[in-house]
């Protein structure tokens, strides 16, 4: 009886394992069992493609020479690499899109065996400007069986939102929103550190949900993946592209990393990450100094417009017509500063008619470059160099077209006439060396 026991036990057990071959049974922490062992073959496998993607259901993307494939746990190229644009494998099926000419939204399994559907890919509404060619998990991936479509219709303007079953067949607008909920025992944290250059960055690490970290705060990113890995990303800015930032270009290495600290990074990964961060280091030192020349050579270039175009000299004079009647300078101002009130002793030269005085500065010239006024008009008078008659008597307005040039030590009396209650003028002169 005891032996007949023992071999209904026997039996029961061979028929239970049997019948979990090929199933992904869970860890206690939710992992697969079918996990990414980080192995050397593994890791050099993986070393032959430029960009690696996260695991999902086994399977995880990889780029070569700017196309995507896929890998299988043990890094196998399963799938080549010939698709332009991808998304993870959700409920046993990825999309993928061949290039820009054959651009219809296919579907694929883990065999390779391609699906296409008769809706084209709208690279722009799916990426944007600045998408890297891998679909964002949450779009064009099969949820609950079904799958949400935005393409461009050419007889339509808007974008026009379809959804499909398994089979590639239409059907209606789920009535709630098809979504899976997953519930994840590890999250993301981030540190903040400081990059190559001295500027603030964040370091990703993973812990679990009681606050224990599995892996250290030391990568650029993180994202979590299935089978036992995460995808981490190190990270070293390009120089010029750290100095005018726009996407941030530079040297990036991918890898998996798993729970227990195992990673597909090498020696010679991050020899090269400290090569590149010395050489980039140099090559920033190189363009600050040419940006400080830059800069120099700049305000030359600038004072040397000036100097050749001169600078602008504004005097302003205002009136109001006073209880006796006469008009009187209420304000007189001068972006120079060489205007000041007319002496005594040139009152009966200048017809006793109030004026404000000038004298051309040392080693410069003023060109009169026009006037603005309202309610009087304007006049330059022209000293002799002794000061004791007037060499000229220049009536100006706003159409005066003439040039007028004064030169150093020159005395020039600025007055107007006013024939309003109130009213001004502004003179404009440009000043510029005399020898100009």
């Amino acid at each position: 009886m005891d032996k007949t026991i023992k071999i209904i036990v026997i039996a029961i057990s061979l028929l239970a394992m049997s019948s979990c071959v090929g199933k992904q049974s869970k860890s206690p922490k939710g992992v697969k069992a079918d996990i990414v062992e980080i192995t050397p073959s593994f890791t050099e496998s993986v070393h032959q493609f430029e960009e690696l993607y996260p695991f999902s259901e086994g399977m995880a993307a990889v780029r070569k020479d700017g196309k995507f494939g896929f890998i299988n746990i043990k890094g196998e190229l399963v799938i080549p690499c010939q698709y332009l644009y991808v998304g993870p494998f959700k409920e046993e099926l990825a999309c993928v899109v061949k290039d820009d000419n054959v651009n219809n939204i296919s579907f694929i399994d883990v065999e390779g065996k391609i699906i296409e559907t008769k809706y084209p890919f709208d690279a722009q509404w799916y990426f944007g400007m600045l998408g890297n060619g891998y679909i964002d998990p949450e779009m064009l991936s099969f949820q609950n069986g079904i799958c949400k479509i935005n393409y461009a219709d050419e007889n339509v303007s808007e974008t026009q939102t379809i959804y499909i079953d398994k089979q590639l067949k239409e059907i209606e607008k789920p009535s709630e929103e098809n979504t899976t909920n997953a519930i994840n025992e590890y999250e993301v944290f981030s540190v903040s550190s400081k990059d190559i250059y001295g500027d603030e960055t964040e370091l990703k690490g993973l812990k679990d949900k009681t606050g224990k970290i599995i892996i250290p705060a030391k990568y650029n990113n993180l994202q979590l993946s299935d089978n036992g890995v995460v995808l981490v990303t190190m990270f070293v800015e390009d120089a010029e592209s750290h100095l005018h930032p726009y996407k941030p270009f530079g040297l990036q290495i991918d890898g998996y990393v798993d729970f227990t600290g195992n990673s597909t990074f090498t020696d010679a990964d991050m020899g090269k990450l400290e090569g590149y961060k010395k050489a980039q280091l140099s090559a920033m030192a190189q363009l600050k100094l040419k940006e400080e020349e830059q800069v120099r050579l700049e305000e030359e270039r600038i004072q040397e417009e000036q100097r050749r175009l001169g600078s602008e000299i504004n005097i302003s004079i205002n009136y109001d017509r006073g209880s006796d009647g006469f008009v009187k300078y209420s304000s007189v101002s001068s972006s120079h500063g060489h205007v000041f009130s007319q002496p005594e002793e040139y009152r009966s030269l200048l017809e006793y008619i109030d004026s404000k005085m000038l004298i051309v500065p040392s080693g410069e010239k003023w060109i009169f470059k026009g006037v603005e006024y309202k309610g009087c008009e304007g006049y330059i008078l022209v000293l002799n160099s002794s000061g004791n008659y007037i060499d000229k008597k220049i009536s100006v307005s706003p159409s005066t077209h003439e040039t007028y040039t004064f030169y150093s030590g020159q005395k020039l009396a600025i007055r107007i006439r006013g024939f309003w209650n109130d009213g001004g003028a502004t003179f404009h002169f440009i000043q510029k060396p005399e020898y100009d």
